[in-house]
């Protein structure tokens, strides 16, 4: 039955100890924990790629300090073969 017919509006229809069911209540927080489970994985992921990235770097400057290294000692090594 439609109340505007008798000239009244609702605004709010307040619920005072409303529970959701069981069911629901465990669904829902299932669905939040899969979300922070997801963004926990998200987050190692980003993790684990910029410590890669890190390592990268720390090789590349490896390398360059070894092959600077090297190109020092062949001609000491030359010098002192004479």
């Amino acid at each position: 039955m439609k109340l505007s017919k008798f000239y009244i509006l609702v605004d709010e229809v307040p619920m005072k100890d409303f529970e959701f069911s069981k069911t629901f209540s465990e669904s829902i927080e299932l669905k939040q924990k899969a979300e922070q489970d997801a963004l926990r994985a998200k987050n190692e992921l980003e993790r684990v790629k910029i410590e890669a990235e890190q390592q990268i770097v720390n090789a590349r400057a490896e390398a360059k300090t070894l092959r600077l290294k090297s190109q020092q000692i062949t001609p000491m090594m030359v010098e002192m073969e004479r």
